[in-house]
């Protein structure tokens, strides 16, 4: 009996050892479904792989897409840049200034805007700091608004003048589409060109509003109209059968008063659909536009990336996320180059302009709202530079 139990003993630690080096020495089979089929990248340099092809299928599937949608869109309709060399050197330009930059800090004392508007985005002036005062000993601002978006020398980002603003928009009508996240370009814009308050009644009831009045009634104005998918709907699809509402998306029916605009400013931002359901619907809408404006400039600004634990964040990061990084994030924030990236053929063959601000936003994890709020960032703060982006596209589409 003693012996029968020592060679049972003695065939189980080789087994277990037996087993222990064949695991061991075994390529890892992290990333293998049962039938031995790859279903998940296994490292960084795999992930990355895998992103890139999908942009590149992303992109070969858009311009497929494309060949019949849009015609005569050479140049850049409703600006001054008439032919495909000049949109292209124009395209250029301000992948210079949006790609090539980088936040540097500068503790320089300079007027900044004040913010007078939604209370939410004046949340960081609570929290982090006066924006009132200037004492004797420095300029007494949050440290994220010290920060200045810097780009090479061959492609500089000036800052414009409400005064000089004014002359570049005289007589445009304005229209900004898209969610709660871009409805913080409607607030920048107030800020800007008023000295006080506006009564707009939210984001679903905004009321048209006057930017410059100009001496030869070329008046300016601005209408934000909530569409979470940028849709051309006729009809406000927000109540349900039986009038039961739908807080999932906001689609206010913008389309069809965009015969009295003369620009538009769009933005499919974070209410994530599959890319050829997003990439049909904004080639729709944008058709839609064309057909109902046909001179009108069409602005498509990037979405930004939301930053998780952005309420202990001191300053921007060193680097852009990695892609393991990226495909890391929660609610399809990681898909969002990738569908930015179709956003960019769709405007550029509708003859229109992409605004891309991506890439410096993914930098500033500081001066977000915080709390629940880690998408949209405080007013003044990091998102200020969207509207030094927006004069310079409009100087140059004068021009």
């Amino acid at each position: 009996m003693v012996r029968n139990n020592i060679i049972v003993r003695f065939c189980f630690v080789i087994s277990v050892v037996f087993l222990s080096v064949y695991f061991l020495s075994s390529p890892s089979r992290q990333g293998v479904d049962l039938d031995g089929e790859k279903n998940y990248p296994t490292s960084d340099q795999e992930i990355s792989n895998r992103r890139r092809l999908a942009e590149k299928e992303a992109i070969r599937e858009t311009k497929k897409a494309l060949q019949t949608a849009f015609t005569n869109s050479e140049g850049i309709f409703g600006t001054n840049i008439k032919t495909e060399a000049e949109a292209e050197a124009f395209r250029e330009k301000l992948n210079c200034i949006t790609s090539k930059g980088f936040w540097k800090y500068d503790n320089t004392p300079r007027e900044v805007i004040k913010h007078k508007h939604e209370a939410k985005f004046s949340r960081c002036d609570r929290k982090r700091g006066n924006m009132t005062e200037n004492s004797g000993s420095g300029w007494n601002v949050r440290e994220d608004v010290k920060y200045i978006w810097t780009t090479p020398l061959e492609c500089p980002l000036p800052k414009l003048t409400r005064t000089e603003v004014c002359s570049l928009i005289s007589g445009v009508n304005m229209m900004i589409v898209g969610d709660l996240v871009h409805w913080q370009l409607h607030d920048l814009l107030l800020d800007f060109f008023h000295d006080g308050p506006t009564q707009c009644y939210g984001e679903q009831f905004c009321r048209k509003h006057f930017l410059c009045h100009a001496n030869d009634k070329k008046l300016s104005s601005m209408k934000f109209m909530r569409n979470d998918l940028v849709s051309s709907v006729k009809k406000n699809p927000v109540l349900e059968a039986h009038g039961k509402p739908n807080g999932t998306n906001v689609e206010l029916t913008f389309i069809l008063l965009s015969a009295h605009y003369n620009m538009f400013i769009i933005n499919r931002g974070h209410h994530y659909q599959d890319d050829a359901t997003f990439r049909s619907g904004l080639i729709t809408t944008i058709k839609d536009i064309r057909y109902r404006s046909p001179k009108a400039i069409v602005i498509y600004k990037a979405t930004t990336i939301g930053h998780l634990g952005c309420d202990g964040a001191e300053k921007p990061l060193d680097k852009l996320p990695t892609d393991a990084e990226l495909e890391s994030l929660p609610y399809h924030w990681g898909d969002i180059h990738r569908q930015n990236l179709i956003a960019k053929e769709i405007v550029n063959a509708a003859g229109g302009i992409f605004m891309d601000v991506e890439t410096m936003m993914a930098y500033r994890i500081d001066g977000h709202i915080g709390g629940q709020d880690c998408l949209r960032w405080c007013i003044p703060g990091p998102a200020d530079v969207w509207l030094d982006l927006l004069f310079y596209i409009l100087k140059e589409a004068k021009s």
